[in-house]
């Protein structure tokens, strides 16, 4: 219907403004989708095709065109925390589909601060670092202020931030419940193709 073509409109334009020199309105763009789907305010239909197909294809362009070296860092920062929490919100609701973007987000944050340590782009492997692992009893069902990455070795500001917020939002609560619910049984049709 009219929703879905003007979904495949913005779309398009989000998919256009990443690639270019000014990409701030593509990412404030796809922020306002993604909380469209934290809110459950798209049909499944959509929020399929973009938890599948558009927001792990958009992060990978913004990844590739630099967008965060743009101007547009903190809206990337605030469109990266909104997938966190529309992940989280999708989970809650049984759909995992979107970890992969929170994943993405993840590895995202740990490159822009590997990059930041090292701008030459060298990887330190010195194993005998200083830094400390905090070895910390993880209790998914502790959502909450607290931090659950507050030291890995290796680990940057922007990492321990996606990941905390991640935890914040209740994500590896919601993980946790997803896996312990019990199998759903096939539906009659796919048993019946089998």
């Amino acid at each position: 219907g009219a929703m879905r073509d003007d979904m495949s409109r913005v779309l398009v334009e989000i998919e256009q403004g990443l690639k270019s020199v000014h990409p701030l309105g593509a990412v404030q763009q796809l922020q306002a989708v993604v909380m469209e789907m934290h809110h459950d305010r798209l049909s499944p239909e959509l929020t399929a095709f973009v938890v599948e197909e558009a927001l792990p294809k958009f992060l990978f362009t913004a990844h590739k065109h630099r967008v965060h070296d743009t101007g547009a860092s903190a809206a990337m920062d605030d469109l990266a925390r909104a997938v966190l929490e529309a992940c989280c919100s999708l989970l809650r609701r049984g759909q995992p589909g979107m970890v992969q973007s929170a994943c993405q987000v993840m590895l995202e944050a740990m490159h822009r601060d590997q990059e930041e340590d090292d701008p030459t782009g060298e990887v330190d492997t010195d194993e005998s670092s200083d830094e400390s692992v905090v070895a910390e009893e993880f209790d998914p069902n502790d959502e909450g202020p607290g931090d659950i990455v507050s030291g890995f070795a290796g680990s940057g500001p922007r990492f321990r931030r996606a990941v905390n917020a991640f935890h914040a939002f209740g994500g590896f609560a919601a993980i946790v419940a997803l896996l312990q619910r019990p199998p759903q049984p096939l539906p009659a049709g796919a048993v019946r193709m089998l």
